[in-house]
């Protein structure tokens, strides 16, 4: 059993090639606060709420022996719940969000990023939040090449993402981190941006997890499924 974890904006539908590329496997692919039919309450923790939803899934899942999956935002959300779950039995953290990894230089990066998104938001031009978030980790003009269609998703949660970004602890528990004693795998992307590197080598370290790398960018479980379905078969 796979129980996935999406990313800020994307919902469970990002994982749709990764999931028909292994039809003898048992998925499940979550839907965190605010995407699709799972409530959101805008004056409680964005973290919190999602990390119930995920232990509250792990719960209801027959099996108790569970591999948990997450990308981005949805690795942070994985990493927390499995310190609280004993259902986890392995972890793939996909370029996870772990604010607290980065050096003081990233980390600074990383707050303007924030800080200019909600003041985007605020404002009420949703669109340059997100492209602001978008460029920042799939480089610039990937907000152009996205379809209408994606743009309006990501325009339509922009809160929600806001949320997500702000509410992300900038201290972790790292003494629990290396005490989950489960195995646990980082991926991390060819194109992977100099952020996203820093914080998948510091969770591997504590962990003791492998890092494996795959063809792409920060969206490789959506462009490259097929070479992320292989990590997590192998």
């Amino acid at each position: 059993m796979r129980v996935l974890v999406h990313s800020s904006g994307l919902g469970p539908q990002q994982w749709r090639r990764l999931m028909a590329l292994d039809a003898s496997q048992i998925y499940h692919a979550i839907s965190l606060s605010g995407y699709g039919e799972t409530p959101f309450d805008a004056s409680l923790s964005a973290v919190q709420q999602d990390v119930a939803v995920v232990i509250a899934a792990l719960q209801q899942e027959p099996l108790k022996s569970v591999h948990l999956v997450g990308h981005s935002y949805g690795g942070l959300i994985a990493l927390l719940a499995a310190l609280e779950s004993d259902r986890v039995s392995q972890l793939t953290l996909i370029e996870p969000l772990l604010i607290d990894f980065l050096s003081d230089k990233a980390r600074y990066e990383m707050e303007h990023l924030i800080h200019e998104f909600a003041k985007a938001d605020q404002a009420g031009v949703p669109e340059q939040a997100v492209k602001g978030l978008v460029e920042f980790w799939n480089g610039q003009g990937a907000w152009d090449h996205l379809s209408e269609v994606v743009k309006s998703a990501l325009i339509g949660v922009a809160t929600k993402i806001g949320a997500e970004v702000t509410d992300a602890p900038r201290a972790l528990d790292r003494d629990a981190i290396s005490k989950l004693g489960v195995p646990a795998t980082i991926i991390l992307s060819e194109g992977a941006i100099d952020a996203a590197a820093e914080m998948g080598q510091a969770a591997a370290k504590l962990l003791s997890a492998k890092i494996i790398r795959v063809p792409g960018g920060h969206m490789a479980p959506i462009t490259h499924a097929k070479e992320c379905a292989l990590v997590l078969n192998g």
